[in-house]
Parts: structure tokens; C-alpha cells; sequence
């Protein structure tokens, strides 16, 4: 993932790293963009509960066969971002202290996971995640702004900011 590639220094050039990341960004974004466009004209059907609210309803309501494959690659979605997570917790604590070395970084991480999930509620988890990663996002639009050159490329990274500090600053959760 785009998440620890800068942590692979030891093993791969700048060039070859960079590639990777950009990749990987291309790649989910096509995914988000492309759900979004798919899930958003169904969201609105409702049921005689109200608006349907979670994946599995809407994918049953667009396509009823996806429903596993779909629970499969959320699995292991999940399963892969844990461990991406893990590397880049551990990448940014070796950073911080030469102190942090062997599995201090993990037991680190691992231990304020375990304390965070069993003490705040999951959707709290999840609401607060998904503003970070827009907020991540933003930065890294705003670095792209100052970095890239031509007028169409700063233009295109400026209003993919905006974009995402909008969603950081006001988007509601879905519960």
C-alpha cells in the first residue's frame, strides 16, 4: 500500500518507491470513486426501515450474487490495512527514537489498538479514521499543490484539497 512504501528504503530505490505509491493511490482511488458512483443512485431506495445504510444491503439491491466475494475482499480489505498499519506504526516509531527497536514498536501499536477498541465504541473508531485519512488526504493534495508544476496539475491537486478538507470538516457518519 501507498502507506508503507516509505518504509521499504532498505530494500527498493526512490524511484521504484514512488511508482509504487502513486500506483497503489491510482488504484483505490478508481475503486473508492467507482463504488461511490455505483452505491450512491441506490442509497436512496430505503426500506420500510428508512434509507439503507450498510454495504451489504446496498450490494444486494445492485448486484444480489456479489455478496460474497464482496464480504471476502472486505475481509481481507481489512486484513491487509491491519497489516500496512502495523508496518507504518512501526516505521513512524523507529523514527521517532532509536530506542524504539525489535517488537517495541509492535507491542506498542498493537497495545494501543487492543486499549482503543475496547474502549471506544467501533463507529466512533471508524467515523474518527475515516476524517483522519481525509485529512491525510488534504495534506498530501496541498504538498502536491507546491510541489508539481503546470498549472493543470497544481489546479486539479487544489481542488482535490478542498475536497477532502470539506469531507474532513463536515462529513456526517452514516449511523
Amino acid at each position: 500500500g501507498f502507506e508503507t512504501v516509505r518504509f521499504l528504503g532498505n530494500e527498493y530505490d526512490a524511484i521504484t518507491r514512488v511508482r509504487a505509491s502513486r500506483l497503489a493511490q491510482l488504484i483505490s482511488s478508481g475503486i473508492y470513486i467507482g463504488f461511490v458512483a455505483v452505491a450512491t443512485p441506490v442509497m436512496g431506495l430505503g426500506t420500510p426501515d428508512g434509507v439503507d445504510t450498510t454495504l451489504l444491503d446496498i450490494t444486494g439491491r445492485v448486484a444480489p450474487w456479489l455478496a460474497l466475494p464482496l464480504v471476502l475482499s472486505a475481509v481481507l480489505s481489512q486484513f491487509s490495512a491491519a497489516i500496512a498499519d502495523t508496518a507504518a506504526a512501526d516505521g513512524n516509531l523507529r523514527g521517532l527514537s532509536r530506542s524504539f527497536s525489535g517488537a517495541r514498536p509492535y507491542l506498542i501499536g498493537g497495545g494501543a489498538a487492543a486499549i482503543l477498541a475496547a474502549i471506544i465504541p467501533t463507529l466512533t473508531i471508524v467515523a474518527v479514521a475515516s476524517r483522519a485519512f481525509a485529512a491525510y488526504y488534504a495534506i498530501q493534495a496541498m504538498i502536491a499543490v507546491r510541489t508539481s508544476t503546470g498549472l493543470l496539475r497544481k489546479t486539479g491537486f487544489g481542488v482535490l484539497a478542498a475536497a477532502m478538507l470539506v469531507i474532513t470538516l463536515f462529513a456526517l457518519p452514516a449511523s
